[in-house]
């Protein structure tokens, strides 16, 4: 469905229009085969709940230029987001990291180190940065 909306849209869409998507399960470097404005195709991956969360992770693909990447950082900084630049792959960064800690807990669960429930309560209660995350 996505796929079809940019297909419309790139059809009303001014020469310099940017495109951006916030899907995590669909490669963007798949929308450039339908889309004529590949250099300003881009990723702006928002995470849950947008208004807390600071950070914005900008997804790039190997047709995205330059400037659509300036002017989406530009626009997640007055969003007062804190942004990432993102080579397009699978995962991107946070999902990679939370699934080496997630792969981390198993291990430990699994050796013994301590239950289910403690391991769970070692992120959320542990140690923490000035601004309340991990």
């Amino acid at each position: 469905m996505k796929l079809e909306l940019f297909t419309i849209f790139d059809k009303f869409a001014k020469s310099r229009a940017i495109f951006a998507s916030n899907t995590s399960s669909l490669s963007i470097t798949d929308f450039t085969d339908v889309h004529d404005f590949a250099r300003s195709l881009h990723r702006m991956h928002f995470f849950n709940p947008v208004p807390k969360m600071k950070l914005i992770e900008l997804v790039r693909t190997p047709h995205t230029s330059d400037e659509t990447v300036t002017a989406c950082r530009e626009v997640a900084g007055r969003m007062g987001k804190e942004v990432v630049i993102v080579n397009e792959a699978p995962g991107f960064i946070t999902t990679r990291i939370n699934a080496l800690i997630g792969n981390e807990a198993f291990n430990m669960l699994e050796a013994g180190i301590a239950s289910p429930e403690d391991i769970d309560k070692g992120p959320e209660a542990g140690p923490q940065s000035s601004d309340g995350s991990v």
